[in-house]
């Protein structure tokens, strides 16, 4: 597909779990195409031979602002990508991307600010007193979802360490954060399946504790209006 596709892309990343040898048969085909020198960027997803392809078109410049779009938002999605990838046309270009990846990676996420910090108290702590007080299965499952990325974020932003989105967010508390990735692992399938939010309560309340637990009270000011 690649090769009739991209026939003229100096470097090709086949990536994702197929390609680690860890995919199912609904697993995506994951690729990241580079040439030498682009109008724009660009991605795409189309089906071939019956299974969906994902694919993320840039050239080294390019890659390399969406690298830096994702230290801002702390999260190595594309660098991943690339580092965790195999090259299926090895050359200086390649050797270059994953080199850029690599020493990205390594530079860490850009630090949150004292107002990222505190509203990140804030809304956790709104959601904290919305589960002590729900009653309902249903409500209380509600707000375990939204509060669950929430906390994953804080755990990992808070400690200038990348945070995760979706599949890779059980992964990252399951290899890297030990008791306190069990405990949240734990405590969220207890509130799902059971609608108990108490260990919840008590892990996130844990990993709000060295910035000051949660907050219930804040303020947070708009911008100034412009004249008329």
């Amino acid at each position: 597909m690649a090769d009739t596709r991209y026939p003229d892309a100096p470097a090709l990343f086949w990536t994702g779990s197929l390609a680690r040898g860890g995919g199912t048969d609904r697993s995506d085909i994951d690729l990241v195409v580079l040439f030498d020198r682009l109008d724009h960027a660009w991605r795409e997803s189309f089906l071939a031979e019956g299974r969906l392809c994902e694919v993320f078109v840039h050239d080294l410049d390019s890659l390399d602002l969406f690298f830096r779009k994702d230290a801002s938002r702390g999260l190595p999605i594309l660098m991943d990508m690339v580092i965790r990838s195999i090259s299926l046309r090895p050359g200086p270009l390649a050797r270059a991307a994953r080199l850029c990846a690599e020493r990205r990676l390594a530079e860490g996420p850009r630090p949150w600010s004292a107002e990222e910090l505190e509203r990140s108290r804030f809304i956790a702590g709104d959601l904290l007193e919305d589960l002590r007080g729900a009653t309902d299965p249903r409500e209380i499952r509600v707000l375990g979802a939204t509060l669950y990325q929430i906390a994953v974020d804080h755990l990992r932003r808070s400690r200038n360490r990348w945070s995760a989105r979706g599949k890779h967010v059980v992964r990252l508390l399951r290899d890297e954060e030990g008791a306190t990735g069990a405990a949240m692992l734990d405590g969220f399938d207890r509130l799902f399946v059971e609608a108990d939010p108490r260990p919840v309560i008590g892990v996130v309340e844990r990993i709000y504790a060295p910035c000051g637990g949660p907050l219930v009270e804040w303020r947070s000011d708009a911008p100034p209006h412009r004249p008329s």
